[in-house]
């Protein structure tokens, strides 16, 4: 196995609308990376089967300021032939406050205990999905969502196992969901959604954590790579991804190691020159408007924007940085057509 298996990937895909006009309107998703198991693992909540050691960890993301109240949650992908295992270690200052009222299967609220809720979409769909809740005893329940308006709510996933496990400080779930519950035929080199949101009861106050800033209201699926037993570089992944993203994205995949798309070319590079290339793009995209400027309203749009750009490039955070660069690019992309429709119709 590669040595870059054993990292923790927090993968985010930042997708820049072309003629979105705010950073607000910029979609954000994630890519986990499942390997494919020859042997599986014996679903007990330990997690200490061989396997789990070749599958990348991913941590669910926090806002900074509550990153101190809540514990975090690493999950864990594999697959087979036969389903998808899913590993997920919660960690918890104590475990003795662990709220478990559910004792069986489909017996109540899940989510109003101490639990992890899973959608799983085969078809990659917002809306179409298979949800499972289950909590600190490995008690779930589950049920099927067609479409935007038809929900099953009597349905059973007939092939799922779950059992739940403690180990120093958290408390774990595993799970087995089986191909054939989810209707779908599994190959090497695809991709299926998935959002895992996590709520802590911790002295009675709820909070709520998610893996790609999804909720049950608002469902944002990962893209989880279903990868041979050899993890390929990420490049590779990267370029596949590309083929199901229609607009130019980039992947923050560590402090180091970025990949960016301008739908023309993938490319691997260091958060420094992705930030350049995108500083590049929009000052490209403004100089275009400013030599076509006509009058002192269009000026005045001009200079404000430039005031932004200006702005956005002093911010430290690489991050902050690339999303102002993107609401820029996008609002240039926007002003440059409203230019080039008025010139028509003049």
């Amino acid at each position: 196995m590669k040595e870059e298996m054993s990292k923790t990937w927090v993968i985010s895909l930042l997708l820049i609308g072309t003629l979105s006009v705010s950073a607000q309107n910029i979609q954000q998703n994630f890519l986990h990376v499942a390997p494919k198991t020859m042997k599986p693992p014996v679903v007990d909540g330990l997690l200490d089967d061989v396997c789990w050691k070749a599958a990348p960890e991913f941590e669910s993301q926090m806002p900074k300021t509550d990153s101190a109240e809540r514990g975090r949650t690493v999950t864990k992908i594999l697959w087979d032939d036969k389903g998808v295992y899913l590993g997920v270690v919660n960690y918890q200052k104590n475990l003795d406050s662990l709220k478990a009222n559910i004792k069986s299967r489909d017996g109540g609220d899940v989510w109003a205990d101490d639990s992890n809720e899973y959608f799983i979409s085969p078809t990659l769909s917002n809306i179409s999905y298979y949800k499972f809740d289950i909590n600190s005893l490995g008690v779930f329940s589950d049920w099927y969502k067609q479409d935007a308006s038809l929900e099953y709510h009597g349905w059973n996933a007939v092939d799922a196992k779950a059992a739940a496990g403690r180990i120093a400080g958290a408390w774990v779930i595993e799970m087995f969901v089986s191909w054939k519950d989810l209707q779908y035929t599994a190959k090497e080199g695809e991709f299926i959604g998935f959002q895992l949101n996590r709520f802590e009861w911790d002295g009675g106050s709820y909070k709520r954590s998610g893996n790609t800033g999804g909720s049950f209201f608002s469902v944002n699926m990962a893209f989880v790579y279903l990868s041979p037993q050899d993890i390929p570089p990420m490049l590779e992944i990267a370029k596949q991804v590309d083929r199901l993203v229609p607009r130019p994205w980039f992947i923050a995949a560590d402090a180091r190691n970025w990949f960016y798309s301008d739908k023309k070319n993938v490319f691997n590079a260091a958060p420094g020159d992705i930030v350049s290339s995108m500083c590049s793009i929009a000052a490209g995209a403004l100089k275009d408007i400013e030599k076509q400027i006509a009058s002192d309203t269009d000026k005045s749009a001009y200079d404000e924007l430039r005031k932004r750009f200006e702005k956005a490039g002093e911010q430290k955070d690489a991050g902050k940085a690339v999303f102002e660069y993107g609401a820029l690019i996008a609002k240039a992309k926007l002003v440059l057509s409203e230019l080039e429709l008025q010139s028509m119709l003049d």
